[in-house]
């Protein structure tokens, strides 16, 4: 899972996904903006400095240039038990959207974070906890967009018709962002989802993104487009509400964060590397979304 927070001076935040406990920080200093009083920005992270153990971060690091990357490792007694789980997985009780609160709240106290520009993005439990945060009536208004990669998005519910079944979430605004990622080959999380995987229910990926559709008020009209010889894109919104709602599907890879390098997804999987980069494409997305004002 991770929690993007561009600052005033373009620096970039985020959790790692497998590791909760265990994270590197990369920072680089930069003058402070003058957009905001000095007061607001008076502490700052020293060039190079790093924190912690470095985990699991080949795959969403490529492409996201050093300067803007900001790695917190969030520390929190509640993910002990189960350091590799995100809140809404089968069997998890600990309060991650508490987790993502109080990470919030703590580097907006001590960091030049532009409170506009949040984003989280994760991959498959860490992907279904983005979808977790964009339902939440509150987190969905402090976080201005939510790009889950190969999401988990479960559903306690049994049984399960996975291309209908009703799929509970409850924003606090009415326009999320959404940038979805999966492959077609995708033996742990189906693309045509799962009736019955660890007693819950996994939607179909079409029906979870068109109940997004819905939800933002944007219809089931999309725009079909081809972004490789493998990989569509599926639009949705016209006019300054275009893309709102992206769908990527590769038809190619399995359970894997895109990338045209092999990463440590592609390896285990045995699978031929992507052939595009879900971070670089990302990153472009998130630039567009920023939080509405009032």
């Amino acid at each position: 899972m991770h929690y993007f927070l561009p600052r005033a001076a373009a620096s970039l935040c985020w959790a790692t996904l497998l590791f909760p406990s265990e994270a590197t920080v990369y920072a680089e200093q930069h003058p402070v903006s003058p957009l905001l009083p000095s007061e607001v920005c008076s502490k700052a992270l020293p060039a190079n400095t790093t924190i912690g153990k470095p985990q699991n971060i080949s795959i969403t690091s490529s492409n996201v240039p050093r300067s803007y990357l900001l790695v917190i490792p969030p520390l929190y007694t509640a993910q002990a038990s189960s350091p590799e789980k995100w809140e809404g997985d089968p069997g998890q009780t600990q309060n991650d959207t508490q987790l993502v609160t109080d990470i919030i709240a703590s580097l907006e106290s001590t960091y030049c974070v532009d409170s506009n520009r949040i984003y989280a993005t994760g991959k498959s439990d860490g992907g279904g906890f983005c979808n977790t945060l964009a339902c939440h009536p509150v987190l969905s208004t402090k976080i201005a967009a939510f790009a889950p990669v190969s999401g988990a998005f479960y559903i306690d519910v049994q049984p399960c018709t996975p291309s209908s079944v009703p799929i509970p979430c409850s924003p606090g605004r009415s326009k999320v962002p959404i940038l979805e990622f999966h492959g077609g080959k995708d033996k742990t999380i189906h693309y045509s989802g799962q009736a019955n995987r660890s007693n819950e229910c996994l939607p179909t990926i079409p029906h979870w993104v068109r109940e997004w559709a819905k939800r933002d008020g944007l219809g089931l009209k999309n725009v079909t487009t081809e972004l490789t010889n493998d990989t569509l894109v599926y639009t949705y919104g016209t006019g300054n509400e275009t893309g709102l709602v992206t769908h990527v599907f590769d038809s190619s890879i399995g359970h894997d964060w895109p990338s045209t390098e092999l990463n440590d997804d592609s390896r285990r999987d045995a699978d031929d590397p992507a052939t595009f980069n879900a971070t670089s494409m990302i990153m472009e997305w998130f630039q567009k979304h920023v939080l509405p004002s009032g």
